[in-house]
């Protein structure tokens, strides 16, 4: 089943399942290296989209909310980082952890909140922005597709 990929689109989520569903599609259809910068509210489904990716990518490892982590990587057939603004307070704490050339080193990257410091997105960042709208999960394809 392909999927179109370009900015404005909108998919509904009805359940976890097709959230999941939807990363593996999009882990099946991105090619070459990718960073997506995923944007939404506690609860919408940006961790679960990344099981999906991490699913579609072969990888073996757990997927959880790396909240309190940062970074976490998990591999598999490909690895797939993990990322998470949500608790850095400020800019230069990514300066701290290499931020720059993690990202130059790391083919596969989705970021989640990753809406607190914009400047510091690659100009190819791929951006989904997940909502929940009248007690359904929605992602709207943003910029880079």
């Amino acid at each position: 089943m392909n999927i179109v990929l370009r900015t404005g689109e909108q998919i509904d989520l009805p359940s976890e399942t097709a959230t999941i569903q939807f990363g593996m599609l999009c882990a099946e259809q991105l090619r070459g290296h990718w960073f997506l910068a995923l944007h939404g509210d506690l609860g919408a489904g940006k961790t679960t989209f990344v099981r999906g990716l991490a699913a579609g990518l072969g990888c073996v490892d757990s997927v959880s909310s790396p909240t309190f982590a940062i970074i976490q990587t998990y591999t598999g057939t490909q690895s797939l980082v993990h990322c998470d603004w949500y608790r850095l307070e400020h800019e230069s704490e990514l300066d701290s952890i290499g931020w720059d050339e993690f990202v130059d080193q790391n083919p596969f990257i989705a970021l989640e909140w990753a809406d607190r410091f914009p400047s510091r997105l690659p100009a190819t960042a791929k951006h989904l922005q997940f909502e929940i709208i009248d007690d359904r999960r929605v992602v709207t394809f943003g910029r880079g597709w």
